[in-house]
């Protein structure tokens, strides 16, 4: 009787160490493996810098009819460059900064700061605005319906891997589980 109640609590105890495991490895490959810090409220100070460059990127890009957009801005040269597809060398187009927009884009270089990366460019696909470094893990990106961003461009999978997080009414935070 006594070694009966024995194999049970045994077994009981595998099966209960055995779920537990499977649960993690679940939930480990479920969500990202890393979350990516942004300070909120350093992008709160800045959101009005950063959707001035958003707004004026996405004007520029309804009015070439394109499907994708990137832009890369050139603070020494006092422009922003677009390129109708990513991996093009030299820009199409340049949108002139002047005054204000100048130091609205100083404000999104010198404040854009994911995943241990500095902004490369910002790319506009979908309705929405993606700034975006090298690593690509993370996003910050702005919405003009207001609507949750439904994949980044490279990847074009709906939420396989993404973390989407509502930091204000337009503005969204993209992480890329790996």
């Amino acid at each position: 009787m006594i070694k009966k109640r024995r194999k049970t609590i045994i077994l009981l105890t595998f099966i209960l160490c055995s779920t537990l495991i499977v649960a993690y490895i679940l939930f480990r490959s479920y969500f990202p493996k890393v979350i990516y810090n942004v300070d909120k409220e350093n992008f709160l100070n800045n959101k009005t810098a950063y959707e001035t460059i958003a707004k004026m990127c996405y004007e520029h890009h309804l009015e070439r009819n394109s499907e994708m957009s990137v832009y890369r801005i050139h603070l020494d040269k006092e422009y922003i460059a677009y390129f109708s597809r990513i991996g093009d060398e030299n820009g199409e187009d340049k949108i002139r900064l002047f005054d204000e927009q100048l130091q609205c884009a100083e404000t999104v270089c010198n404040s854009y700061h994911l995943d241990d990366d500095y902004l490369l460019q910002i790319e506009i696909y979908d309705g929405c605005v993606f700034f975006c470094n090298m690593t690509r893990r993370a996003y910050l990106v702005y919405s003009a319906s207001g609507k949750k961003p439904r994949y980044v461009y490279f990847n074009k999978k709906e939420y396989d891997n993404m973390l989407v997080n509502k930091m204000t009414d337009n503005w969204y935070m993209i992480q890329i589980s790996l």
